[in-house]
């Protein structure tokens, strides 16, 4: 009986000792500032990994929100990343220089670069965490 008392003393006194919480975290300075010029970055990034880059379609879903990527649970799911998330449509021709769906992208970008190119996690309910 004492044994128990005991542990559940201890488990008590761990638990006090849990890190912050995402919002305590973050500080408005982590995020960089807002990139007015989004499209332009997203399409620089794009430049030196489409084989056609000037033929290339974007389609923006919204303009930037606030947002982190987080490190996956086994390392304690802490925020990783933070910047502001752009989701982008990226079109480009086939070999015969028609147009399919193109591909979903979800980036990154902090001080006007992009940081990261997040694709989903099933470890997270959030759709943007790597």
């Amino acid at each position: 009986m004492k044994q128990l008392l005991f542990l559940s003393i201890v488990v008590i006194m761990i638990s006090g000792c849990s890190t912050p919480s995402k919002s305590v975290q973050l500080t408005e300075s982590d995020y960089g500032p807002y990139p007015n010029n989004y499209e332009k970055i997203v399409k620089k990034y794009f430049e030196m990994r489409l084989s056609a880059p000037s033929s290339a379609q974007y389609e923006f879903f919204a303009s930037p929100s606030k947002g982190y990527t987080r490190k996956v649970p086994i390392d304690g799911g802490d925020i990783d990343k933070v910047g502001w998330i752009v989701v982008v449509l990226v079109n480009t021709p086939d070999r015969i220089g028609g147009y399919g769906r193109g591909k979903k992208y979800t980036l990154l970008i902090n001080n006007d670069r992009v940081i990261e190119e997040i694709s989903p996690n099933m470890n997270f309910s959030e759709w943007w965490y790597r």
